[in-house]
């Protein structure tokens, strides 16, 4: 492990942008990113999306995951979690929507079953089918 002290969040945020370019050229697109909301990571986001504006880096195929999510929330809804990861990595990254996955938002005693939601729909599968993605593979019944 390595560890880099940084003397303010401009630097942490480029510091952090070049490690994860690092990995992204040696993957290739197709990277799977974990992201989180709140500001420690703005500077990170804004020097990726000048990395992607260059043409420094590809992330056309990237996926993404967050690992957080109010309960309740309606979608759209600019305090959501979804909401905000659309703004500030989705859209400034350029990163296809249905590849951006953040936890249900519905409360437990609404679902019906358990299906991959992105952050572009959580709409409910027809009656009697539930849904299903494979997350290795990419393929789903959709």
């Amino acid at each position: 492990m390595e560890i880099v002290i940084c003397p303010n969040e401009n630097i942490v945020g480029q510091v952090a942008a070049g490690v994860v370019a690092q990995v992204a050229r040696r993957v290739g697109p197709s990277i799977v990113l974990g992201v989180a909301t709140g500001s420690s990571p703005l500077v990170l986001y804004r020097e990726l999306a000048r990395l992607v504006t260059a043409g420094e880096i590809d992330l056309s195929e990237a996926s993404a995951f967050a690992l957080d999510e109010y309960v309740g929330l309606p979608p759209g809804h600019p305090e959501s979690y979804a909401d905000v990861v659309r703004r500030t990595v989705t859209e400034p990254l350029g990163l296809d929507p249905a590849r951006v996955h953040t936890p249900d938002r519905r409360p437990l005693s609404t679902r019906r079953a358990t299906w991959a939601s992105p952050v572009s729909g959580n709409s409910a599968p027809e009656p009697g089918r539930t849904r299903w993605s494979s997350a290795r593979t990419g393929r789903s019944n959709r």
